[in-house]
C-alpha cells in the first residue's frame, strides 16, 4: 500500500546530539569506490556522511585517488585498497558501509563488491555497485539499494520495461534485492519490508550529477548513528529533497545547482 512518507516524524524525533557523547558514540562510515578517474563521487558520498552527523567517515578508494579525495576534506580518512586483504581491515571497524560512488566495473570493482556484498554490516547500496548487483543471484541482507530509474532498469527490465510508468510495480519489484529500496525521481518512492513510501520533497534542481552520490552518503550518515534502515532511508531522502527546495526558496534557479550545494542546507537542518 502506497502512504505518505513519516520523514517528518522521523525528522522531528532525531533529537539532538548526546551532549556527553563522543565520536565513537556517533558511527563510523566506510565509503568504498572512487576508481580511477572517478574520485569525486566517493568524496561527496564520504563529505554527504560527516555533514548528517556521523563521528568518522573514512574512505576505501584506489591507491592513485588518495591525495584527490583527501585535498580540502581533512576530517575523513583516506585509505589506498588494491587488495580484498586490506580492505577487510577497513571494512570489520565501521558501523554501515556506503559502495558504489565512483566505484567502476573493473577487476577491481568486482573483486570489492564480491568482498563486500555479504559481509555483516548495514549496506547502502548506489551507483556502480547496483550494476554489479545486476549480474549477482542474492538478495542482501540489512541494506539499502538506491537506483534511478536507469539503474532500476539494469535490475528488473527484463520484468517491466517502462520503469517511469509504472513505478509502483517497479519498486515493488526491487524488494527482491534488498530489504529497503528506494526508487529515486520526481516523488520519490521508498519501498520498506510493510509499506512503500512516497517522498515529497524535492525539484528539478536535483537533477545533475552526483546527487545520487550525496543522497547514499545521508542515508549511510543516518544509519551509522543508530536509525533503522527504512528511517534512515525515508529520512535521508526528505533530507536531501527539502535542501533542494530551501535552495530554490533562496531565490537560486533549479539549473545552477550542484551537488555540493546540498551541504549549504544540510548543515542548517540537522
Amino acid at each position: 500500500m502506497l502512504k505518505e512518507s513519516n520523514a517528518k516524524q522521523i525528522y522531528s524525533n532525531f533529537g539532538e546530539r548526546d551532549k556527553s557523547g563522543h565520536k565513537y558514540n556517533n558511527g563510523h562510515v566506510l565509503v568504498i569506490g572512487g576508481n580511477i578517474g572517478m574520485p569525486g563521487a566517493a568524496r561527496l558520498t564520504a563529505e554527504a556522511a560527516l555533514r548528517s552527523g556521523a563521528g568518522l567517515v573514512s574512505v576505501a578508494t584506489r591507491q592513485a585517488n588518495v591525495d584527490l579525495i583527501q585535498s580540502g576534506l581533512y576530517e575523513i580518512m583516506v585509505h589506498g585498497v588494491e587488495t580484498c586483504k586490506d580492505l577487510e581491515k577497513l571494512m570489520i571497524k565501521c558501523d554501515v558501509i556506503v559502495i558504489g560512488p565512483g566505484l567502476g566495473l573493473d577487476d577491481w570493482a568486482q573483486a570489492v563488491w564480491d568482498k563486500v556484498k555479504l559481509f555483516e554490516r548495514p549496506k547502502i547500496v548506489d551507483a556502480d555497485a547496483l550494476k554489479l548487483l545486476a549480474h549477482d543471484t542474492i538478495t542482501l541482507d540489512d541494506s539499502v539499494i538506491t537506483p534511478h530509474s536507469g539503474e532500476a532498469s539494469l535490475l528488473i527490465e527484463n520484468d517491466i520495461p517502462n520503469i517511469d510508468e509504472q513505478r509502483i510495480k517497479s519498486i515493488t519489484k526491487l524488494r527482491e534485492f534488498s530489504e529497503v529500496a528506494v526508487l529515486k525521481g520526481r516523488n520519490s518512492l521508498i519501498s520498506c519490508p510493510h509499506e512503500i513510501a512516497i517522498n515529497r520533497t524535492g525539484n528539478a534542481a536535483l537533477s545533475t550529477a552526483g546527487t545520487g552520490d550525496v543522497l547514499s552518503g545521508i542515508i549511510g550518515g543516518l544509519a551509522a548513528q543508530g536509525l533503522s534502515l527504512p528511517d534512515a532511508a525515508k529520512l535521508g531522502v526528505w533530507l536531501h529533497g527539502k535542501c533542494a527546495d530551501l535552495y530554490l526558496d533562496d531565490g537560486n534557479r533549479e539549473r545552477s545547482m550542484i551537488a555540493s550545494d546540498i551541504f549549504t542546507y544540510l548543515k542548517k537542518l540537522l
